[in-house]
């Protein structure tokens, strides 16, 4: 069994705040208040839109490493079930 990571979850919380957006408008050259980054998010729908996408990209990632792992479990070689020599087989 896995040894257990010191980070243990029962569920993964994903969050997009305005300090994001603000840092994105910074590596992409430009500047966006706190106010105007929350009327970004949440002009046309785009924060549920996000959340949507957010929500598919966990979907995709979870399901391709089950995947992985199913792969590697039917790789793994299955130990033969054990020939006992005639003689043992005879004597019983």
């Amino acid at each position: 069994m896995a040894e257990l990571k010191k980070c243990w979850r029962q569920k993964v919380v994903a969050e997009m705040t305005a300090v994001h957006l603000q840092q994105f408008a910074r590596e992409m050259g430009s500047s966006l208040s706190t106010p105007d980054a929350l009327l970004f998010l949440n002009e046309h729908g785009r924060a549920y839109e996000m959340w949507k996408q957010m929500m598919k990209a966990g979907e995709e990632y979870i399901k391709s490493k089950l995947q992985e792992s199913h792969r590697r479990a039917a790789a793994r070689p299955s130990i033969p079930h054990m020939q006992l020599p005639p003689s043992v087989v005879r004597s019983r």
